[in-house]
């Protein structure tokens, strides 16, 4: 649940996560609040909202790859995943399964899982 949450973090607000909110996270998760529940808490953050207001489908995919797998995304990945939002998918659907993928979870394994860098 920790790394599910700090990876939301990056993925979301292009950030480690501060100790005392992925504390919270954690909890949340723990006590049943699902992968997509949480993700829809980050885009409707405060801190999501005043870093990344108004991007297009495409601005967002593009943000979610550089933050959770560290490079920009070509245009068939781009397309696959904007694709994926057109068919009605919620963004909140697509940070999970980018940010929560197995590719973002060895992309951002150094700067969590192995030593929790913390903001």
């Amino acid at each position: 649940d920790a790394s599910d949450a700090a990876r939301l973090y990056h993925g979301l607000l292009d950030r480690a996560p501060d100790a005392r909110g992925l504390d919270a996270w954690t909890g949340a998760m723990k006590a049943g609040l699902s992968d997509l529940a949480a993700a829809e808490r980050f885009l409707d953050s405060a801190e999501y909202g005043a870093k990344h207001a108004g991007l297009s489908d495409a601005e967002f995919v593009a943000m979610l790859c550089e933050n959770t797998l560290g490079y920009r995304p070509d245009d068939a990945w781009l397309g696959a995943w904007t694709d994926v939002l057109d068919s009605g998918a919620s963004r909140a659907a697509v940070a999970v399964g980018i940010a929560l993928s197995p590719e973002a979870e060895s992309y951002l394994m150094p700067r969590i899982e192995e030593g929790w860098h913390l903001a």
